[in-house]
């Protein structure tokens, strides 16, 4: 019987579900892909991926697509993961450097320029290294584990699900399950259920008491509930209306 493929990204913060996933029988009748976010775009948008972890940046450049859990990669407010680093004050800045592998959270630095800054930025796609130019009047978008050892690097950090909580009060989505075949309903809640048993069981991911566990604990939220449904409809109108010129 020919296995599922199934595409997600290997961050800490996707580690719940991929424990959930490989704990559970359904791993028998799947096949795990592991990339970076936008690399699971192009998985999803070509023929390679038939369920995957899909940024919601991605979504529109998807023919056909279910959401086919209610989990989600989200925040409720700071994120840790998804930050602007700069050595003065963004608003000063007249360059950023946008990750090369998260186009999200791409769109959402552009989301907060477009509504709320209005600063003299110079928004350029970044290539692999570009961390160490991030200095000078050149700051830098970066996400996942990479920010954990920027921290302490630079004076001035934007965290981005930071901002959206302020801005709009409302968690935020970066990235969802979606399928692109049809699937049948007990594979679907078989599915649903390994990526609960991750989520409900962070011990499998990192150890008790650990940053690591405080960081999927309390910056990272998993369910993809109301408010989150709310959010994730607002920030793909806006991806709508950037696609289309509006």
């Amino acid at each position: 019987m020919k296995k599922i493929n199934v595409v997600t990204v290997n961050y800490l913060n996707t580690k719940p579900f991929l424990e959930g996933l490989r704990r559970s029988s359904i791993i028998e009748s799947i096949k795990l892909d592991i990339a970076h976010p936008a690399r699971c775009a192009d998985a999803m948008s070509s023929d390679e991926g038939e369920i995957g972890l899909v940024p919601v940046a991605a979504l529109n450049h998807l023919n056909n697509y279910e959401i086919v859990s209610d989990y989600c990669l989200g925040c409720d407010g700071p994120v840790s993961s998804v930050c602007i680093f700069s050595e003065i004050p963004l608003n000063e800045c007249d360059t950023l450097l946008l990750d090369y592998q998260s186009r999200t959270s791409a769109a959402l630095t552009r989301y907060f320029q477009n509504n709320y800054w209005n600063y003299n930025l110079n928004f350029i796609d970044a290539d692999i290294g570009y961390e160490s130019q991030i200095k000078a009047k050149t700051a830098g978008l970066v996400i996942g584990d990479r920010c954990f050892s920027l921290k302490d690097r630079f004076t001035y950090v934007v965290d981005l699900g930071e901002v959206w909580k302020m801005k709009e009060n409302l968690p935020f989505v970066f990235a969802v399950w979606v399928s692109k075949i049809e699937l049948d309903a007990s594979f679907k809640i078989a599915f649903n259920q390994a990526l609960a048993d991750g989520v409900n069981n962070l011990q499998w991911s990192a150890p008790l008491k650990s940053p690591s566990y405080d960081y999927l604990k309390n910056y990272i939220s998993f369910p993809f509930d109301e408010s989150k449904r709310k959010a994730f409809n607002i920030f793909m109108q806006y991806l709508k209306q950037e696609v289309v010129g509006v």
